[in-house]
């Protein structure tokens, strides 16, 4: 079942094309203590190639201050099976990078530095007005994730808790990952599904097989049911060094 119509309707209304035509060279305002690392608005599209509907190579541009200097930026399509885009940004937080997308994806931006690994940020990949575009992905924020969209395996077991604030019961299905088959680099303890009622919170529990290699890592995705909303979260597995 797909799961872009029910993120479509929960992304904000953030079409980056419109603030490149109205921004012009202006460089966005440095935020180095946002969580994600990352300006949205200074996430600029170059000219959009072809017309066709399926897979092609969009490219975007991050103007000086966009990014935190000097970082590792990891940018994942969490729709198909390929390698992330890697790259660094350079003193002023600028970069230049290209990955393949469809409209609709949705698409992972990740900072790191030797110092910290920054929030992921989603975004879902459009178009408009003869440009690339990227929604900002927004979810209910009365569902909660401790500690968020990603968990690391500093030790062989790691714990995600699931909160509902939601008014309605919601379900958590079967998890599956990205990459690989749960069972391989990463099990699951907990049994599911998992129902949680208003008000209600939950433990997954996953563990790093002994099979697993430093480093690695992989994307699950944890679908949630509330109301008759299908919603998708991707958490980032990781396992440092």
């Amino acid at each position: 079942m797909s799961h872009r119509p029910a993120r479509q309707r929960l992304a904000a209304c953030l079409i980056l094309s419109a603030c490149f035509a109205a921004c012009g060279s202006q460089e966005p305002e440095s935020d180095p203590e946002s969580p994600s690392g990352l300006e949205d608005s200074g996430i600029q599209s170059e000219p959009l190639e072809g017309d066709g509907v399926g897979p092609r190579e969009v490219t975007f541009r991050f103007a000086p201050g966009t990014a935190i200097p000097d970082a590792e930026v990891r940018v994942t399509n969490l729709e198909d099976a390929a390698p992330a885009v890697i790259f660094s940004t350079d003193a002023e937080g600028a970069a230049r990078f290209t990955f393949t997308g469809s409209d609709g994806d949705e698409i992972r931006f990740q900072i790191t530095t030797e110092e910290r690994r920054y929030e992921p940020r989603d975004f879902s990949l459009g178009r408009a007005d003869g440009k690339n575009t990227l929604l900002r992905v927004e979810r209910p924020s009365c569902l909660g994730l401790e500690p968020g969209l990603e968990l690391g395996f500093d030790a062989s077991l790691a714990l995600l808790s699931v909160y509902n604030n939601c008014p309605d019961a919601l379900s958590l299905a079967e998890p599956r990952l990205r990459l690989g088959t749960l069972g391989e680099a990463f099990e699951l303890v907990t049994l599911m599904p998992v129902e949680l009622g208003g008000g209600v919170s939950a433990g997954i529990e996953l563990r790093m097989t002994p099979a697993a290699t430093r480093p690695s890592q992989d994307v699950l995705f944890l679908d949630a049911e509330v109301g008759s909303e299908r919603l998708r979260y991707a958490i980032g597995l990781y396992a440092p060094r």
